[in-house]
């Protein structure tokens, strides 16, 4: 993490920060399987920006350094990351918060980038189960922007075998 974090408490509490913020060999594991669902040798966040009020994100860079994910769905539809959320403790309840209106945030990536991706894919509740892995996967996605006037581009390349390439592209 390198970066500058600032608040100003006068009038309206702001808070805000601004740098760039990096994880080499991240592994997010499932113990109750015993396999990683996902995992990174490097994430790299390049020229952030983050407002508390009014709340805004904005990335230049994403990279995403040898990537993996492993989605699989079970026999009765429920996925592996689903089930890795937590749960309130018994007994525990949600606390009642008033809902007020507000603008939604506004989010800007400028661009993601996949470097020697990796993905596993299987779906346990089909007939017969269906099972694909994905290497060397490379590409990105430019644009990302949740205002309504935005583009986003996707291009995505890799292999599913030594002969059978896999190709995604196109706008949002």
């Amino acid at each position: 993490l390198e970066g500058r974090l600032t608040y100003d408490r006068h009038e309206t509490p702001a808070a805000r920060f601004a740098g760039d913020i990096a994880v080499d060999d991240l592994v997010v594991h499932d113990s109750g399987e015993d396999q990683d669902v996902l995992r990174m040798a490097s994430l790299r966040l390049e020229t952030v920006a983050v407002a508390a009020e009014p709340l805004s994100l904005s990335i230049e860079r994403i990279r995403l350094g040898e990537p993996y994910l492993r989605f699989a769905i079970a026999q009765d539809g429920s996925s592996n990351v689903a089930r890795m959320r937590v749960a309130p403790a018994a007994g525990e309840e949600a606390a009642a918060t008033p809902v007020t209106q507000t603008a939604p945030p506004e989010i800007r990536i400028g661009e993601i980038t996949v470097e020697n991706g990796s993905a596993w894919f299987e779906d346990l509740s089909l007939r017969p189960a269906f099972a694909t892995a994905v290497q060397q996967l490379q590409g990105g996605i430019k644009g990302f922007t949740t205002a309504a006037s935005g583009t986003t581009a996707v291009r995505l390349e890799g292999q599913t075998g030594p002969q059978a390439p896999v190709n995604v592209g196109g706008h949002l």
